[in-house]
């Protein structure tokens, strides 16, 4: 659709969901360490781990690091539009939300 509405919508959810995925990449304990490991496979302590000695990121296997990035995706992806909305207000938005809301 090339209608400006539609296209105004698209560009904010493109938005939303690009800070989002930013955001939580930069600071893993905000997704969890049950996301990244959903089976009990022993991969939980990774959120811990790259938080701890962040000037190593990058340093991390390719592995890990297309794990963070899935299992980011995954949280992401898991978010109805509401709550994708409500939590990028919650991180961006000055005054919005207190420590005693649910995220």
């Amino acid at each position: 659709m090339r209608r400006r509405e539609v296209q105004t919508l698209e560009y904010k959810g493109e938005k939303i969901i690009t800070d989002l995925f930013y955001s939580l990449a930069d600071r893993l304990l905000l997704v969890g360490s049950a996301t990244f490991d959903p089976f009990n496979v022993g991969n939980s302590s990774l959120p811990e781990q790259v938080e701890h000695d962040k000037k190593h990121r990058t340093d991390l296997p390719d592995h890990d690091r297309r794990g963070v990035a899935r299992a980011i995706c995954d949280f992401i992806a898991g978010m109805t539009d509401p709550y994708a909305e409500k939590y990028h207000r919650c991180l961006f938005e000055p005054g919005f939300g207190s420590s005693t809301d649910e995220s």
